[in-house]
């Protein structure tokens, strides 16, 4: 919510109630309307958007006005776990599903990004990654970067038998409980990714919902663990 006042971006989260917006998961006539209904909650045109196909990756993309429509009535074509733009009236979307979804706003250079962050160790610089390119296309200064954690698995629930692989570094992240499970603190790792990359602590705003347990938004964690129908919900910011 803090996010919401700074009155030259728009950003928003699906929740269940607006049902499933990934076509991986879904039937496309279900999901094209599913986003055409959050999308004008929101008052956002679905051709002006952008989303990406994810890569588990650092790669960033820059878009704008060339790549407008892509990904959002229909699969997307483009391959990025990054988008950034400094155009007006552009909106960048990810569907997730406990990865994290990080929004950045450079309000001196008018400029957003959104990333989709996960655990997996091809991804984990994506957020020192989507800051470089900020740098490097926008002359962002991280000191003045605004970001939004959005929902994701918290450190309560991502707990594993065996600890996953590729996890270099991330001691500090992990805690093994009395259930002997060892639970992994993926929203702290980022934040402190973030803070290393320049980003003022005091700007980084976090969602307070955990996918696994609040009920409120779809959770690959859980929907694997009960045998469920898996789903996504979406992640969008836009530069007014």
């Amino acid at each position: 919510p803090e996010l919401a006042t700074y009155p030259k971006i728009v950003h928003g989260f699906s929740t269940r109630e607006n049902g499933n917006m990934s076509f991986k998961w879904g039937e496309a006539k279900d999901v094209i309307a599913n986003r055409k209904n959050f999308l004008q909650e929101l008052k956002l045109n679905p051709l002006t958007g952008v989303s990406a196909e994810l890569m588990h990756r650092d790669n960033i993309v820059r878009v704008g006005n060339q790549e407008a429509s892509q990904g959002i009535l229909q699969a997307p074509s483009l391959q990025a776990d990054g988008l950034i733009t400094n155009e007006p009236g552009i909106f960048l979307m990810y569907v997730v599903a406990d990865c994290l979804s990080i929004l950045f706003y450079d309000p001196e250079h008018q400029a957003i990004g959104l990333a989709h962050a996960g655990r997996q160790k091809s991804n984990q610089t994506i957020a020192r990654a989507m800051i470089q390119k900020m740098t490097q296309e926008f002359g962002t200064n991280p000191a003045n970067l605004i970001i939004g954690l959005g929902p994701s698995i918290h450190s309560c629930c991502y707990g594993f038998n065996q600890l996953p692989n590729g996890l270099d570094g991330w001691t500090p992240f992990i805690k093994q409980k009395s259930d002997r499970l060892f639970y992994i603190n993926l929203v702290g790792w980022y934040i402190y990714e973030l803070s290393q990359s320049g980003v003022a602590l005091e700007n980084i705003y976090l969602s307070e919902h955990c996918t696994a347990h609040s009920g409120k938004f779809f959770s690959h964690f859980e929907d694997l663990k009960n045998k469920q129908p898996e789903s996504r919900f979406a992640a969008v910011i836009e530069l007014k």
